[in-house]
């Protein structure tokens, strides 16, 4: 599948991007002649590559994206704020936090461990 091809079937840029990597022979027109070979994919690659299939996988429009994104935040320990209620008294030093708007958008963060209450921006 070139990349041209693999755009015109509504595939996003990322997914291109990894199919290259893994597959060099079936992306021919990438690579210039003048250009070295690339290195083949090592052993440690292939978990990753597979996280990220399986990202895109799970994600085929935004709202999955950000459900699949939250999923993964939840299972390392990052806790919901809801947007619209006030969450400074919430907020501990070496907290990990997200919220969602409208389901398709996602912001996550974490506070530092010299955090005071007080001394930031938050609302």
């Amino acid at each position: 599948m070139g990349s041209s091809r693999c755009l015109r079937a509504g595939l996003s840029v990322a997914l291109c991007l990894v199919v290259c990597l893994l597959l060099p022979e079936k992306t021919l027109g990438l690579t210039s002649r003048n250009m070295p070979p690339l290195a083949k994919s090592s052993a440690h690659d292939l978990p990753l590559a597979r996280q990220a299939m399986h990202f895109f996988d799970s994600s085929p429009d935004p709202f999955h994206a950000v459900q699949t994104s939250v999923d993964m935040l939840e299972q390392a320990g990052f806790q919901e704020l809801l947007e619209r209620e006030p969450y400074a008294d919430k907020l501990v030093p070496g907290g990990k936090y997200y919220f969602t708007k409208n389901k398709s958008t996602l912001v996550a963060f974490a506070v530092g461990s010299l955090y005071k209450p007080g001394n930031g921006g938050f609302k």
